[in-house]
């Protein structure tokens, strides 16, 4: 009897070996992401300093904003929708983070609160009003023309404080425990990204409150439509609204979608379903399904990616060591 219970397990034991032979290699696959090419060009670049954002006003003109953290902020500025870039010759005396269009000026934040105004497609750049010593990470504006910005370096404590006159002046609107990266509005509805937190405003900013998205650094917050919206974590997860911010799920927890880590700083989505999101390392990860999967762009450069924008049927994508580059898209 015991001979014959042997025999059966070794013979289990065996099917299960084999089963596992065929399963296993089956499962590591499915966990591999496609990973699909992209046609890219790198575009000459007048700096070697690291480029944060870039912004387009039009089909011509675009902007890129950068510098060295302590030492000055570079501007870059392209009339030929990006083929080309120049070099302004206005400089900041701190790195610039955001650059942003409200009605016909165009702006620019960075470091230690330098914030430039320009009413003539950056011909001439000036400085509305006092500095404040703080990191402005984002500007944004409501819809009666209020500015805020959210500030906050590292992880540590955050502000956002609003302006009523363009920036001439600065008031304290709140203080979390965490810094604020990013704000928008839409709608009249204010959300800001913090760490670990989305706050909310219902009342053109003037007060926000928690909610319950959480479980990341959220960079970035883009809303493709009136319900529809994205929210990107630094550490790679992404979190989607169908119902205009008032809940938002976990679409990608990147930790557990692909095989390569990297930390995400910005996303353009064409519209509520495809969307382009860049981090460290060349890394670009794409959907075109409302992020139900994600494919990665095959890696074009080691540089990191800071900024994305779209001109045309093309990307630009800006980041370390003055990096530029144009991507075709679908």
């Amino acid at each position: 009897m015991k001979t014959f219970f042997t025999k059966l397990l070794s013979i289990n034991f065996n099917k299960i070996i084999l089963l596992l032979f065929f399963v296993v290699p089956l499962f590591f696959t499915s966990c591999i992401k496609q990973k699909i090419d992209a046609s890219a060009i790198e575009i000459n670049s007048p700096t070697k300093e690291d480029l944060n954002d870039i912004h387009f006003v039009n089909d011509s003109i675009g902007f890129i904003v950068g510098g060295t953290k302590y030492d000055h902020g570079v501007v870059l500025k392209t009339t030929n929708a990006g083929d080309t870039w120049m070099l302004d010759t206005f400089e900041g005396p701190k790195t610039f983070y955001d650059i942003a269009q409200y009605r016909e000026k165009i702006y620019t934040s960075g470091y230690d609160g330098f914030f430039y105004s320009s009413a003539d497609n950056g011909n001439s750049w000036t400085q509305p009003g006092y500095t404040v010593w703080m990191r402005f990470n984002s500007i944004s504006f409501n819809d009666i023309g209020e500015f805020f910005v959210g500030i906050g370096d590292g992880f540590e404590r955050g502000e956002i404080l609003y302006s009523t006159n363009e920036g001439s002046s600065w008031a304290r609107i709140d203080t979390f425990t965490r810094t604020i990266k990013t704000i928008v509005f839409h709608h009249g509805v204010g959300f800001a990204g913090s760490y670990g937190i989305i706050y909310k405003s219902l009342d053109q900013g003037r007060t926000w409150k928690a909610t319950k998205a959480s479980g990341d650094f959220f960079t970035q917050i883009i809303f493709t439509s009136n319900n529809i919206g994205y929210a990107i974590g630094y550490f790679g997860m992404i979190l989607k609204t169908t119902d205009g911010g008032e809940t938002w799920s976990k679409i990608l927890n990147e930790n557990f979608s692909f095989n390569e880590k990297s930390n995400f700083y910005d996303a353009y989505f064409i519209d509520d379903n495809t969307g382009y999101i860049v981090g460290d390392n060349g890394y670009i990860i794409y959907t075109n399904n409302g992020g139900k999967k994600w494919k990665q762009i095959s890696k074009f450069t080691e540089e990191n990616f800071r900024a994305i924008d779209k001109i045309g049927n093309q990307l630009i994508l800006v980041g370390s060591n003055g990096k530029i580059f144009k991507m075709n898209i679908e």
